[in-house]
């Protein structure tokens, strides 16, 4: 799902690059805009689980991609390449895409900002932070949409300027485990109101369970699980 996504969006660049500045500086920002994680730091941060990361296919993948968009091994291949892309992406453009490293951070990118249940890629739910207390999740209302826009609904009564929060782990989780979890994963110490509570009053630990509805929402995807 992250390599035709993050082809998706290779795709788009390269042509919007091929037809005016305004246009292609648009699709990047966006591009450059989604919240990242690289392959590696996922891996050191405990986001594959108890697997290995397997980097021979990271490579393989790798090798694939650049086969695509820059380097056919076909005659005919590059042919159609040359006739798509008759000018070349600026150096500093293309290292931020072309490169090995690059490309762990485009699949990072792409992993972190996808709702993998419907293979869309949000820049507004990527920039959402965590609570441990979220007060918006995020929905497909609209089936016939479903792959092009997402709702934001709020589990309570939100104050204008408020912050927008979703959760990054299962909520029905003790405190020292969504810390733990968080810390690990690379986010640091959780600070949110709800652990600043439990913190300092144990006992609230073990009340004021979120729903069953918000579990079954982050193991959708519609977290950053």
């Amino acid at each position: 799902m992250a390599l035709h996504a993050l082809s998706q969006c290779t795709a788009k660049i390269l042509l919007s690059f091929q037809q005016d500045e305004s246009t292609f500086d648009s699709d990047w920002t966006v591009f450059r805009s989604f919240a990242q994680l690289g392959m590696e730091e996922r891996a050191k941060g405990g986001w594959l689980g108890d697997a290995e990361p397997d980097r021979e296919t990271w490579r393989k993948a790798y090798q694939l991609y650049v086969q695509a968009f820059r380097e056919p091994t076909a005659a005919g291949d590059k042919k159609k390449l040359s006739r798509l892309l008759k000018k070349p992406l600026p150096k500093e453009v293309a290292d931020d895409i072309f490169t090995y490293d690059a490309f762990l951070w485009g699949l990072g990118r792409m992993s972190l900002s996808n709702l993998e249940a419907h293979g869309g890629l949000y820049v507004l739910h990527s920039h959402l932070n965590h609570s441990c207390s979220p007060n918006v999740s995020v929905r497909h209302l609209e089936q016939r949409t479903a792959l092009s826009r997402i709702t934001l609904v709020a589990r309570r009564d939100l104050s204008p300027g408020e912050e927008l929060f979703i959760t990054y782990v299962n909520p029905d989780l003790p405190l020292e485990q969504r810390r733990r979890q968080l810390l690990e994963w690379g986010f640091g110490d959780c600070l949110c109101s709800r652990c600043l509570e439990e913190e300092k009053a144990p006992s609230l630990v073990a009340a004021g369970k979120e729903s069953n509805d918000l579990e079954r929402e982050l193991k959708a995807g519609l977290g950053v699980l």
